[in-house]
């Protein structure tokens, strides 16, 4: 918050300097305070993104300051985002795999021999 008078701004500072050390401003100390829940274990990607979309709602929900916050959820949405990309890629290998297998079982010319790879 910029004042003109030079005297209002180093009042300003001393009372933010004040306060942080009171734990009164919301920072990453409190962001840190929040009840510990258990891990969720996540042994695909489908559980991992809907961990990490709980997690972006708690950092939302989360006392701190706006700058840490937006920094956090905007890690936490990549992290999303690549997990969603993944999620497709395995849907779409398994697809792939899947119908390899089904034209394999059909023609069994088709499958590879130890000489072929």
């Amino acid at each position: 918050m910029p004042y003109k008078n030079p005297e209002q701004r180093r009042e300003f500072d001393r009372e933010r300097r004040r306060q942080e050390r009171a734990g009164a401003v919301a920072g990453v100390d409190k962001f840190f305070s929040v009840p510990f829940t258990p891990l969720t274990p996540c042994p695909t990607v489908t559980d991992l993104t809907g961990v990490v979309a709980e997690e972006i709602n708690r950092v939302r929900a989360a006392q701190v300051e706006t700058l840490a916050r937006a920094r956090t959820v905007g890690y936490l949405a990549n992290v999303l985002i690549r997990a969603i990309e993944v999620t497709e890629l395995e849907r779409r290998l398994e697809e792939l795999e899947s119908l390899v297998k089904s034209r394999v079982n059909q023609s069994p010319d088709l499958a590879l021999t130890e000489t072929d790879s």
